[in-house]
């Protein structure tokens, strides 16, 4: 509504009954928007200790691929070893 200095007192007050809802709904959506900000960076934080830790995980399994790796080419010549021409 357009209020200007003709309105009448029963618009201007219906004017400022709907500036005062929207300001309410304003004020009600800023909370929502706000909790579900405070929602949102905490489950960044819980994805981002997540996100470390498969990188730990992972770290470690390729060290021990590594590792297994060593293993079983030590383990081939070991077997392939001619211990009968050695004595």
């Amino acid at each position: 509504m357009r209020v200007t200095r003709r309105s009448r007192k029963d618009d201007l007050w219906a004017e400022v009954e709907r500036l005062r809802r929207e300001r309410d709904e304003e004020r009600t959506q800023r909370a929502l928007l706000e909790r579900e900000r405070e929602r949102l960076e905490g489950e960044n934080e819980r994805l981002g200790e997540r996100s470390r830790f498969v990188e730990e995980l992972s770290r470690d399994a390729r060290a021990t691929n590594e590792k297994l790796e060593i293993l079983a080419t030590l383990s081939k010549e070991v077997v392939s070893f001619d211990l009968e021409a050695v004595l």
